[in-house]
């Protein structure tokens, strides 16, 4: 037997008597109390189409399925809002049912006055719609690298996001990658939007930048045109469009071994360690190190130093202005060799097998013992490797912590104002005894 979840809805268009875009059919009684707090986000801007808008208000969810049927009139603005559950405690309708079900929603608003609809039949089409949304999702998802390298870099940080493409799709993969990665995900947007300028939902999808204004933004600006560049996050965030998008993703996390509520700079470190590729990074010279290596103990060939390249070729390099040459240059260090190509590869196979953060905490413990162990020539390329920085915080998350001093405990006899009561009692004694022998 189904449970009735009615939901209230006011539908708002072109107001030919007051020139203004207000309700004209709605199941509420009286709408003037949600009327001024909607009408910021009725009007997404002149871009024909369908736009959805998912906000919270006074602690409410809110669904603003919008639609205009011609550029630069407001006569074709056709909005039907859906008043939803609590936020915290029934969040419907959800982030997806929002995305997927919009278009619908507005194209079919309710047909009978003051009544609210049904839960169940407003999102009774979300298999079908949110199926054929979520393969358009991962279709399109290889241009939110950027957005995912900025959300990982500013965790919780209010965006504006120029797209050319669907945001709508765009936004359902996004959620999907952020859940994954931090645990947590965007839930209100707003897609086709003119400026961002007003605060609000947590992320705003606009065709353009808007143009000149007095107002600074309210939100980080992402620009999916542009490259995400030579960085680390750049690179995870890379990878992980490129696993949401071959549909391997959910079983990245798996192996990662992250759980629900595992903070997220815990489980961006996990991250990090299951996507390090650290054998391409060996096979090249590292980079000088700024602090000496200590000599190895025991006998040991030396290697020969590689010969320092000339300053007169580098000068030969369009735009390579030559730098003098230091009075003692430090010769550049040997590649790692293939025995350490080898064991680094077995210590990876090892911690895709563990099945426990225990066994992981060991491995990266005896990596480390390791790591230690080797010529000074093998330490500084493995700390160029990008999974390195993500093992040493694992390696100090799972460290014995050093023992706390505490000072002996001092005994209350010995407390300074216990004494001084004890003496002034013993002079108010010795007053009384002389007193009782006059």
């Amino acid at each position: 037997m189904s449970s009735w979840s009615p939901v209230d809805w006011i539908q708002y268009e072109w107001d030919e008597h007051r020139g203004v875009v207000g309700p004209v059919r709605t199941s509420l009684s009286d709408t003037r109390g949600w009327d001024h707090k909607l009408v910021p986000w009725l009007d997404p801007g002149s871009r024909p189409g369908v736009s959805v808008c998912r906000l919270v208000v006074d602690g409410r969810v809110v669904v603003l399925a919008r639609s205009r049927a011609g550029a630069d009139s407001r006569r074709g603005l056709r909005v039907v809002a859906y008043l939803g559950g609590d936020a915290v405690r029934m969040p419907w309708p959800t982030m997806r049912e929002a995305l997927a079900l919009a278009p619908l929603w507005v194209g079919e608003p309710p047909p009978t006055d003051h009544e609210p609809v049904d839960l169940a039949e407003l999102t009774g089409h979300f298999a079908e719609y949110g199926e054929a949304l979520e393969v358009r999702a991962r279709e399109g998802a290889g241009t939110l690298a950027p957005i995912v390298f900025t959300a990982l870099r500013h965790p919780g940080m209010r965006l504006a996001v120029v797209s050319q493409g669907d945001p709508a799709a765009q936004m359902w993969a996004l959620a999907d990658i952020l859940r994954s990665a931090l645990g947590v995900a965007p839930e209100t947007f707003s897609t086709y939007e003119s400026e961002d300028f007003r605060p609000g939902p947590e992320i705003v999808f606009l065709p353009a930048w808007p143009g000149p204004s007095s107002r600074a933004p309210r939100r980080l600006r992402v620009d999916l045109r542009e490259p995400v560049g030579d960085h680390a996050d750049g690179e995870l965030a890379e990878c992980l469009v490129a696993a949401y998008s071959a549909g391997t993703l959910e079983g990245l996390t798996v192996r990662a071994g992250m759980t629900e509520d595992m903070p997220w700079g815990e489980r961006l470190a996990l991250l990090r360690a299951a996507l390090s590729t650290p054998v391409p990074a060996l096979a090249g010279p590292a980079h000088p190190s700024d602090h000496p290596e200590p000599p190895e103990a025991g006998p040991r060939a030396s290697p020969e130093p590689a010969e320092a390249p000339d300053p007169d070729d580098r000068a030969e390099e369009p735009g390579v202005i030559p730098e003098p040459a230091p009075q003692h240059a430090e010769a550049q260090r040997p590649p790692a060799s293939a025995a350490v190509h080898d064991m680094v590869a077995e210590y990876e196979a090892w911690m895709r097998d563990a099945t426990t953060r225990e066994q992981e905490r060991l491995i990266l413990i005896e990596f480390r013992e390791w790591m230690l162990d080797r010529a000074p020539e093998l330490r500084h390329p493995l700390s160029t490797y990008a999974g390195y920085h993500a093992l040493r915080s694992l390696l100090r998350s799972g460290e014995p912590q050093p023992p706390v001093r505490r000072e002996p405990e001092r005994s209350p006899w010995l407390d300074p104002r216990w004494l001084a009561l004890a003496g002034l009692s013993a002079l108010i004694l010795l007053f009384q005894l002389a007193v009782l022998l006059r």
